[in-house]
């Protein structure tokens, strides 16, 4: 025979259900605020930061201030811009691939994390393939508009500033790849080469940008 509850348990059990659910909320919510604090810190922060570093763009020399940069932190290593997207941002190497997906280029924590270099690569991008990283953010900032690169395979130009040069780069490919494969990332290549990766979709796969330098 099963034994009753007394009313005074039954109320505890349901205040606990309830604070349970109300704590899991709150949880929820505070996660929310922080993912929207940090979307919108970042946005400030690049707005800023373009306004600050950038010159008017030529032909001829980076249109980029790496003095200011590197005041900043000296882990900048270049600068890409996409024309036709939002991507137009500071490159950062680490000391590993861990650190920037987490960090922004001040160093502070921010989920939104910077665009790095792929620890294997040189400072000095003297290496076939360029492998680059970025999250894709639901604030369409970093490496979210990869996605629609992929999608409508436009455009086709990225752009690579670095202290003494401008890379430019023609878009070739634009493919999905599971999370564990590391193909698209082996650094030495028959060809010059840029690639760029970032999550698809929050799921298990990657979206890989391949593109071929031109000059």
């Amino acid at each position: 025979m099963k034994r009753k509850l007394k009313p005074q348990v039954k109320k505890i059990i349901q205040y606990i259900f309830i604070f349970g659910l109300g704590a899991g909320s709150v949880t929820c919510f505070l996660l929310g605020m922080n993912v929207l604090k940090d979307n919108q810190k970042t946005e400030q922060l690049y707005i800023e930061l373009r306004n600050d570093v950038k010159e008017t763009i030529n032909e001829v020399q980076s249109p980029i201030d790496f003095t200011k940069l590197h005041q900043i932190n000296e882990d900048i290593i270049a600068w890409i811009s996409i024309p036709g997207t939002n991507i137009d941002y500071p490159v950062v190497r680490g000391i590993d691939n861990e650190y920037y997906l987490t960090h922004d280029i001040y160093k502070r924590k921010n989920q939104n994390g910077s665009i790095f270099l792929n620890v294997n690569n040189k400072k000095d991008l003297t290496d076939p393939n360029i492998v680059l990283f970025g999250h894709n953010t639901n604030s369409e900032n970093m490496f979210s508009d990869l996605k629609k690169i992929y999608e409508t395979k436009e455009p086709k130009e990225i752009i690579l500033y670095t202290e003494n040069d401008i890379l430019k780069y023609q878009i070739t490919e634009s493919y999905l790849v599971k999370k564990n494969d590391d193909s698209p990332y082996n650094i030495q290549t028959q060809t010059k080469e840029l690639t760029l990766s970032t999550c698809f979709n929050q799921d298990s796969r990657r979206i890989i940008i391949k593109a071929q330098f031109v000059e």
